[in-house]
């Protein structure tokens, strides 16, 4: 019936090794290396899925996914709050502009 192989241990630390480095690398605000990192772990996802997880008991499975699903959920929780800072430093910096524009329009005429 179903079989796990040590090969789909492998690939499961290898999958799981790869989204935890996708996670540090949001972590620390990296964000061309998490584009990297995802990138390369575009066809190990895909191979996972379509090769080990048929395999795989079913209960496993969704034990793994729930894992990933998890990881990725941390990973999109630290790009939001990396890209509500960068919005507001925009903002900031916009008001900035216009307070700089109002005195020297104030201060021509």
């Amino acid at each position: 019936m179903f079989n796990q192989t040590p090969n789909s241990d492998i690939e499961w630390v290898r999958l799981q090794d790869m989204v935890g480095n996708m996670l540090d690398a949001a972590k620390e605000s990296d964000w061309e290396k998490l584009i990297e990192l995802n990138e390369s772990r575009q066809p190990v996802l895909e191979n996972y899925f379509t090769n080990i997880a048929p395999t795989l008991d079913t209960e496993l499975l969704r034990d793994r996914i729930h894992v990933l699903q998890a990881m990725e959920q941390q990973i999109l929780q630290h790009s939001q709050s990396m890209r509500d800072d960068v919005v507001n430093k925009l903002k900031g910096l916009h008001r900035g502009k216009q307070v700089e524009q109002a005195y020297s329009e104030h201060a021509a005429a």
